[in-house]
């Protein structure tokens, strides 16, 4: 069976808490299997680590840039 949800695209840690918010819904509602809700919500987690390294890794650079600034 196929159920299908629709989530906001995934940019921000705030979309990513809106998204997995949506998809406990439908789990607490019944319209999402908790298997098919884990695995939505490990891919949120998934696409929420990459926003975060690549969110570090920018401010990383721009403290590098800054120091490199004030030599």
């Amino acid at each position: 069976t196929r159920v299908e949800i629709a989530l906001p695209p995934v940019k921000t840690a705030a979309d990513a808490s809106k998204a997995s918010d949506l998809v406990l819904t439908a789990m607490a509602r019944g319209d999402l299997s908790l298997d098919d809700g884990h695995r939505l919500l490990a891919a949120i987690e998934a696409r929420l680590r990459i926003i975060e390294a690549t969110e570090w890794e920018r401010g990383l650079r721009e403290l590098e840039r800054q120091r490199g600034a004030g030599k």
